[in-house]
């Protein structure tokens, strides 16, 4: 393909050596015709050397076209690294933002459930408390029957009533808790899954981080913006991984008391199983009424205990699910913090898309 610049400079340098022969036919002969024209190339050696002319300026003229390619094809190498820095800012901010919404709901998810736990809490400190009374009336009935051996026939159904009920409501107390339990063990899974998108999110942070320094070279500020944004994710993210972290204890923490919790129940609900049946025993034997009342009041002792150790295991639960709902709520705050950063950062993201620079020129 011939080069404007060439073309330009062999016509310059035809016109010279026409003009150049016109000039000196005329000046030697007179006139323009062709004779004189050839005789005129013929004895003038000035015209020899303004016969390079055309060679000249072409060979320049090729110069200047491969320098303006050179430059061309340099500008069109930026305009394609530029569009594709953009390219990847941006869809590394939308990932980000994508990210960032999916932890949000994950965490909004485990706010619930936290919240969800506080309410079973509040209702096991209501069973509780109509367990411990049920206790305490156990006990005074124990007391009362070890003055009243002798008429224990008489008093066995009075007796095992309260002794029933204390059963059911042990029995009421150990679902409570082991629904929070459930609870407990159900609030762990959301965590998992918001420690997969915390993960996720800070490979992503590196990976905004290693865009910025690939495209340090050609756009310093770029650079610094994106990481100056990674670095702010990752530390957000790292903060919200701290907070998840001791959500994660302390829910283990609440699993186990409420694992302890449930065993001393039950104990206590054997307790409460064997002094009915004791009392049923001293109906027919009423010989050994004062024995077994004695043993009656040791047992009532024992589900009074046992029922106290379940209470303290129902306080620690609920202590580990009031730190659980603020845990949550903490890391819903951090989750909505990091939801607005990547928001910001695909804004920009998009506006540096919509900027694109101008197409190369010559």
């Amino acid at each position: 393909m011939v080069r404007g610049h060439v073309v330009l400079g062999v016509l310059t340098g035809l016109l010279c050596v026409l003009v150049g022969t016109a000039i000196s036919a005329l000046t030697r002969t007179g006139e323009l015709s062709l004779a004189a024209l050839l005789a005129a190339q013929a004895s003038d050696p000035v015209l020899w050397v303004v016969d390079a002319a055309p060679f000249i300026l072409g060979t320049l003229g090729w110069f200047m076209d491969r320098g303006r390619g050179a430059v061309q094809r340099r500008n069109t190498e930026i305009l394609r690294l530029e569009r594709s820095r953009r390219e990847i800012a941006r869809r590394t901010a939308k990932e980000v933002f994508r990210r960032a919404q999916a932890l949000l709901a994950g965490v909004e998810q485990l706010a619930r459930e936290a919240r969800g736990a506080s309410d079973v809490a509040q209702r096991l400190d209501d069973v509780v408390a109509e367990a411990s009374r049920a206790a305490r009336r156990s006990e005074t009935i124990s007391a009362a029957a070890t003055g009243l051996a002798e008429d224990s026939a008489r008093t066995t159904e009075d007796s095992i009533a309260p002794l029933t009920e204390a059963a059911a409501q042990v029995d009421r107390l150990l679902e409570v808790v082991e629904g929070m339990r459930r609870v407990i063990g159900a609030l762990g899974e959301p965590a998992a899954e918001a420690r997969d998108e915390l993960a996720a999110l800070s490979a992503l942070g590196r990976t905004v981080g290693s865009v910025a320094e690939r495209i340090r070279p050609l756009d310093p500020e770029a650079a610094k913006v994106l990481e100056t944004a990674s670095g702010d994710a990752l530390r957000r993210v790292q903060a919200i991984e701290e907070s998840l972290g001791s959500a994660s204890a302390q829910l283990a923490v609440a699993s186990a008391v409420a694992r302890v919790g449930i065993d001393r129940a039950r104990s206590g609900k054997q307790g409460i199983d064997t002094a009915s049946e004791a009392i049923r025993r001293a109906a027919y034997a009423f010989a050994e009424s004062a024995r077994l009342v004695t043993d009656l009041g040791a047992l009532a002792r024992e589900q009074s205990h046992g029922l106290e150790g379940a209470v303290a295991g129902v306080e620690s639960v609920r202590s580990a699910a009031r730190n659980v709902a603020s845990a949550a709520f903490e890391l819903h705050d951090g989750a909505r913090a990091l939801d607005g950063l990547a928001s910001s950062l695909h804004e920009a993201a998009r506006g540096a898309a919509t900027d694109e620079p101008p197409d190369a020129e010559g």
